[in-house]
């Protein structure tokens, strides 16, 4: 198994023969890469491919990205650039970071991992000592941190490696189907080499390809568990079979990465996808579970109601496909259920106290570890709260109002 690492790092793999964009291969797969994806767990990475056009045996020709689903996403970053600064630290240490959007953070080093972060020159003596730089798709990491201690990340629909759990009760090889959400075959990621696009997100065809590089594609910090990394455990080339026939279309519903707000409009995207490549001409029907809390109409156009979850569909009836969102909606955290507005605790990052201007109308303050330990704060004057003797990092800081709880993120960093 060989972690990536945080956004950018990479792998290349090649074979002793190259693997053929085969028309009979099952469900147009000509490869599937594992991980150790599970179905609370994905680390999703871009696949790349490469054709050794001058026959040297190494990877130094054109690399084309294998258009996984989120690469059609409105919130993929296409050309997504950061820079790691070395800490120099013989042991594990936070590595900053900045990236072409203007944003600057830490690769936080934590418990489970003592060893640098930063590339080690007597391994990688090609990279710079003091910083290195990576360019690659960035996708929105699918977070579910609502129970701190049991962190979910959620799958995209196909065309990411360490994106789909490895079938281990199964015993042949033929791949699963990239194009339905059941596990079949070996499980892990199929591939198809026709999903290629160049630099300028134009299709490339290939009749076959020498290397792949995978790497990761989400900048994203899970608390406890670290930053998302994917991990690899092999690559396999498959063999034809037109024996093996099944559904190659998918309706995907895109993600919105958020909870929504009681009265807010919010404009619903889908991707109808044919053997991978975008087939959007269909029309799309859109429904949902609780109309007490959120209607959609004809054009995915959705208006919250009430505060609540509910669930979304899409289908398409001419072609038998169907997709489902499920969302959360919420009043606004600035707001009361007695009208109070604004409650803010800070500062954030705090160091040995929070502090609020709503002395009276705060009723308990507590914070939670990434780990599910629980801290009550206690104050003198109901403004001021004196944070615990706890380490750097991110915790989830919760405040009663009119007996109801509402949470945010806290830094810490005493």
């Amino acid at each position: 198994m060989v972690s990536l690492g945080g956004f950018g790092g990479y792998l290349v793999v090649g074979f002793d023969h190259s693997i053929e964009n085969h028309p009979d291969n099952p469900y147009g797969v000509d490869f599937t890469i594992f991980g150790n994806a599970n179905v609370y767990s994905s680390e999703p990475a871009t696949v790349y491919v490469m054709k050794d056009d001058n026959r040297n045996q190494l990877p130094d020709d054109t690399w084309y990205m294998l258009a996984g689903s989120g690469y059609y996403f409105t919130s993929a970053v296409h050309a997504y650039e950061i820079t790691y600064v070395n800490p120099n630290s013989s042991v594990a240490d936070d590595v900053p970071w900045a990236d072409n959007l203007g944003n600057e953070g830490f690769i936080l080093d934590n418990t489970f991992h003592t060893q640098p972060y930063y590339p080690l020159k007597d391994s990688f003596p090609d990279i710079s000592d003091s910083q290195y730089t990576l360019i690659g798709m960035k996708l929105q990491a699918q977070v579910d941190s609502t129970d701190p201690a049991f962190i979910v990340t959620r799958p995209y629909p196909f065309g990411f490696a360490d994106n789909t759990p490895r079938n281990t009760s199964y015993q042949g090889w033929e791949p699963d189907n990239p194009y339905t959400a059941e596990l079949e075959g070996t499980g892990g990621d199929g591939f198809d080499i026709s999903w290629a696009v160049d630099s300028e997100d134009n299709s490339v065809d290939l009749d076959g390809i020498d290397f792949i590089k995978i790497q990761t594609s989400v900048n994203q910090q899970v608390g406890w568990l670290g930053e998302l990394s994917a991990e690899i455990s092999g690559v396999v080339d498959v063999s034809p079979n037109p024996s093996i026939t099944g559904k190659t279309q998918r309706l995907v519903l895109e993600p919105l990465f958020r909870n929504l707000e009681a009265g807010e409009s919010v404009k619903l995207t889908t991707h109808l996808f044919k053997n991978g490549l975008p087939d959007n001409e269909a029309v799309v029907q859109f429904s949902v579970d609780d109309e007490t809390l959120a209607t959609v109409d004809a054009n995915g156009q959705l208006q919250t109601l009430q505060a609540g979850k509910i669930i979304v569909f899409a289908k398409n009836d001419e072609r038998l496909l169907a997709d489902s969102l499920e969302l959360t909606i919420q009043y606004p955290v600035s707001v009361a259920s007695d009208g109070v507005q604004n409650i803010v605790l800070y500062p954030n990052p705090a160091k040995d106290f929070i502090h609020t201007r709503f002395p009276n109308a705060i009723e308990a303050v507590r914070i939670t570890s990434m780990m599910g330990q629980t801290w009550e704060l206690a104050s003198e004057n109901r403004t001021d709260y004196r944070l615990p003797q706890v380490g750097r990092g991110i915790y989830v800081v919760s405040y009663r109002v009119n007996q109801q709880w509402k949470s945010n993120k806290l830094i810490i960093n005493p």
